[in-house]
C-alpha cells in the first residue's frame, strides 16, 4: 500500500513538472517610454553645498534645469531620499529652450555632522534619472 502512494505521488510530480514545459510564457512588454517623446535636459547645477548651518535650520536649494531637446520636456517625478526633505517643482512640462527649477527644502531639526542627501528625477529624457546632492554640515547648538 505504501509503495502504491509513493508511486502515485512520484507520477503526478512528473506529471505536473512535464505539463509545465507546454505552457506558453507571455512576454511582459512595458511601453511607457516608447510613447514619450525623448528630449534632452541640461543642468545648470546638480549640487548644492550648503556648508556648516546650525541645528534646527531650513536649507533651501535651487537646481535650474533647461530643455535642451525638440520635444516638451516632462519631469515624471522627483523623489528625496529622506522625508527631512521636500521639494517644489516650477513645472512639470517644460517647452523646448525653457528652463524650470526644482527647490529642496531641508529640515535640520535632529540632524548633526555631516549630510549627504539625494533626490531621484526622473524625466522623458535619455538618461531617464538624474540625482541632485544637498550636501553640507549641521552644527550642534
Amino acid at each position: 500500500m505504501k509503495l502504491s502512494i509513493s508511486y502515485i505521488i512520484i507520477l503526478m510530480q512528473c506529471y505536473f513538472l512535464c505539463s509545465c514545459d507546454h505552457i506558453q510564457k507571455k512576454q511582459i512588454t512595458t511601453n511607457s517610454q516608447e510613447s514619450i517623446p525623448i528630449s534632452n535636459l541640461k543642468w545648470k547645477n546638480k549640487i548644492y553645498d550648503f556648508q556648516k548651518v546650525r541645528q534646527d535650520t531650513i536649507i533651501t536649494a535651487r537646481y535650474t534645469f533647461y530643455n535642451t531637446g525638440d520635444k516638451d520636456l516632462i519631469i515624471q517625478y522627483v523623489n528625496p531620499d529622506c522625508n527631512c526633505t521636500t521639494y517644489q517643482l516650477s513645472k512639470k512640462m517644460i517647452p523646448v529652450n525653457d528652463s524650470a527649477y526644482i527647490e529642496l527644502s531641508l529640515n535640520t531639526k535632529n540632524k548633526i555632522g555631516k549630510q549627504h542627501l539625494y533626490t531621484t528625477i526622473k524625466a522623458n529624457t535619455k538618461a531617464q534619472m538624474y540625482k541632485l546632492i544637498l550636501k553640507g554640515y549641521v552644527e550642534h547648538h
